[in-house]
């Protein structure tokens, strides 16, 4: 990490200093100074080098941790956020038999990768133009030989240079989240999910070894990372089976 920053300006002006070290905090952030998984420096370091009291920097420093900026882990310090983290799984839901049960390992399948012409609603959800071509990814989650969840998910081209080269081969071994963050360095900040009951198409019924027309539980998601900004739509739909829908909120 580099640790080089500039001191406040301490004019006199109606911005509390903790908000203007917010600012200088999230620009280090967001501008990969300080990256995902990094420990940054310890209060009383921020304090002498922006000359500001420590309430200032434990209350900048607590709003960006609301904000999921930073994350801090008791006795050892604050880190960058990242959602290579054990605590990152409260923001997806997983399949789980009951509440005590464990997750099931799934074995992910890329069907295929392909850049598209722009979708309305999609381009508009991810705040791209309508013309704006868009990366679509299609995979299988299975259990055991059997596939439970078909996945189609699409990214904005003009946000991820030359993501075929860097993403698609990691995505036979990783998470899509993974391969984003270990890639362009943007972690996931939060999701957005939309449940809803519908019935197999076609398409999902090939992929899924299902009947055309049999009730699917389907889901949205908009994954957001720095500066609320979406940067994958995902619609995932999942087969009726002995599982349910498991997440955790805290």
């Amino acid at each position: 990490m580099n640790n080089t920053m500039m001191a406040l300006n301490t004019k006199t002006d109606p911005i509390p200093m903790y908000y203007k070290l917010q600012q200088e905090i999230k620009e280090l952030v967001e501008n990969g100074e300080w990256v995902p998984g990094d420990v940054i420096p310890s209060s009383r370091k921020i304090s002498e080098t922006y000359n500001v009291s420590m309430g200032t920097v434990q209350k900048a420093i607590l709003n960006l941790v609301n904000e999921n900026y930073l994350y801090c882990i008791q006795g050892k310090g604050t880190y960058v956020a990242t959602t290579n983290i054990k605590q990152e799984s409260i923001r997806y839901s997983r399949l789980r038999l009951d509440f005590e049960g464990s997750d099931p390992s799934f074995k992910i399948k890329l069907i295929d990768f392909e850049t598209v012409k722009g979708i309305g609603r999609v381009n508009h959800l991810l705040k791209v133009s309508e013309d704006s071509r868009l990366y679509k990814i299609r995979r299988i989650f299975s259990q055991k030989g059997n596939p439970s969840i078909y996945n189609i998910s699409y990214l904005p081209c003009e946000k991820f240079e030359d993501f075929e080269k860097k993403i698609v081969f990691r995505l036979r071994r990783m998470t899509l989240w993974e391969s984003i963050e270990q890639t362009y360095g943007l972690p996931t900040i939060k999701n957005k999910e939309l449940f809803g009951l519908c019935y197999a198409d076609q398409e999902v019924s090939e992929e899924l070894g299902i009947q055309k027309g049999d009730p699917i539980l389907s889901i949205e998601m908009l994954s957001y990372t720095y500066k609320d900004q979406p940067y994958e739509y995902r619609i995932s739909y999942s087969k009726p089976d002995t599982k349910r829908f498991y997440r955790e909120i805290s």
